[in-house]
């Protein structure tokens, strides 16, 4: 039977020597965000409870999370005086809580990564499985270095000897970032620290607490030198639909940067991303400002994902020059800007340049030649990138989906005249139509987008056009 573990996080609206400080921006996102982000990525952790004392705090959050639970504390436990310990029995108590383990950190943490509270737990687990009995585990930073009391005496070298500092008897501090303990350890002993608790040791940076105004300074600091300029950064265009958002999202648990694109304001997508620009990129003076905004904001481009499209269903004698233009500006013709002002930063960070075309660039129907023919140039446009920016390390790559079920596809099935019903009839009947039975899903189109702009796991794919299609165009029309 699989161990169930309980996140307990407490969260004030108001600080004392910091103010403000959970819900203070750092690095442009709030302090709370980084520990609940972590927690919210931990396979080990089964569900995440705030403990807040203000209906302000669940607001906020829900504004970046969507996972997440909430207990108001009761007006008696509210006051920085409190112990923590007592917020978290009231909780248990109160909710009747049923858990093996509790995982308890702050937000004051944001340096804790899901490594570290990933084998923090992988520990103790293991070593209660080897009948090594610890109830409860905390973590520590260990100190080497010649420590004195207030009387000045040595606490633990001889001064006459002077030791090399790694030589010395370590010291453990308590750095309030990890504990772990059972509901029968909190209740006996009205602590989170059992009678035998585990320390584990971590080391000086994922030990940074916020507590006074330097703290965060300095965490901020640490912050933006190792995370924030390591993070990739990804364009997405048409990022509200169906394949652009299951993209971002994907690639934001993977702690990239999104700069989204679309055309249509979502606002419950924007508060989502890293960033939401409202462009029609068939429009090239917007796409060129967007362009020069990104580059100074930002400064690096790791991969582009030419998503968005536009799509006209009608026979080809009843089609537009002005639709004609329409869809080649979006569908190609923005693809070829992107490449050609963002290659300099590309280059820079050896990027990936992945294209959203459609099967219809090799087998299509009717009533939608405009569409097809674009998808068919932007599959070639690919293939031509893909030789001139491969010199330079920019792998150019296409991918070629089936049907998938977005807004454009069923938009597509209710202009359909020749079939009756609703459209998630006619959804069902398409799914029938693919040799698989069901038609494709954004995030399967997503994980191919994450591989093919890795270069550790797709480096030798270059100039491709790849169908994702559940086999559909495997099957011979005249069969």
């Amino acid at each position: 039977m699989s161990c169930k573990i309980c996140a307990l996080i407490p969260i004030k609206f108001n600080s004392q020597r910091v103010p403000n400080k959970n819900f203070r921006l750092m690095n442009n996102k709030p302090l709370f965000y980084y520990i609940l982000n972590t927690l919210s990525k931990c396979k080990s952790i089964s569900r995440i409870i705030v403990n807040i004392d203000n209906s302000k705090t669940e607001v906020v959050i829900k504004e970046y999370f969507d996972n997440i639970d909430f207990y108001y504390r009761p007006k008696e436990l509210e006051g920085g005086d409190v112990p923590t310990n007592l917020l978290f029995i009231d909780m248990i108590k109160t909710l009747q809580l049923d858990y093996n383990y509790y995982f308890q950190t702050h937000t004051t943490n944001p340096l804790l990564t899901v490594e570290t509270i990933e084998n923090a737990i992988k520990v103790f687990l293991n070593c209660n499985k080897k009948n090594i009995v610890y109830d409860s585990l905390f973590s520590v930073k260990k100190w080497q270095t010649r420590l004195y009391d207030q009387k000045s005496n040595a606490v633990n070298h001889n001064p006459k000897e002077l030791l090399p500092t790694q030589d010395l008897d370590p010291l453990y501090e308590e750095n309030s970032c990890i504990y772990i303990f059972s509901k029968e350890t909190l209740l006996l002993y009205q602590h989170r620290i059992g009678k035998m608790p585990y320390m584990y040791c971590m080391d000086d940076i994922e030990s940074q607490d916020i507590d006074i105004e330097t703290d965060f300074v300095i965490t901020e600091i640490y912050m933006k030198e190792l995370f924030s300029n390591k993070q990739k950064v990804i364009i997405i265009t048409g990022v509200c639909g169906g394949i652009g958002y299951a993209t971002a999202q994907l690639f934001q648990k993977n702690d990239w940067i999104i700069v989204g694109i679309d055309k249509y304001e979502n606002k419950e997508i924007r508060t989502q991303l890293d960033e939401l620009y409202i462009v029609d990129i068939s429009n090239e003076k917007e796409l060129l400002d967007i362009v020069n905004i990104i580059k100074e904001k930002y400064k690096r481009v790791d991969c582009i994902v030419n998503n968005a499209a536009h799509q006209i269903c009608k026979p080809l004698h009843k089609s537009t020059s002005i639709e004609w233009d329409t869809i080649m500006n979006t569908n190609v013709k923005s693809c070829f800007l992107f490449a050609k002002y963002f290659r300099d930063l590309l280059q820079e960070n050896k990027g990936t340049i992945v294209n959203i075309s459609s099967v219809h660039a090799i087998h299509t129907s009717e009533n939608i030649s405009l569409y097809a023919a674009s998808k068919g140039c932007l599959t070639t446009l690919t293939r031509a990138m893909a030789l001139e920016y491969g010199k330079i390390g920019i792998r150019v790559n296409a991918i070629l989906p089936g049907a998938v079920n977005t807004g454009m596809l069923r938009a597509g099935l209710m202009r359909d005249n020749f079939q009756k019903g609703t459209v998630e009839d006619k959804m069902k009947q398409l799914g029938k139509k693919q040799c698989i039975g069901r038609v494709g899903e954004p995030q399967e189109i997503a994980e191919l987008i994450l591989f093919l702009s890795d270069n550790k796991k797709s480096g030798y794919i270059v100039g491709q056009s790849i169908v994702i299609d559940g086999g559909a165009t495997i099957k011979l029309s005249t069969e």
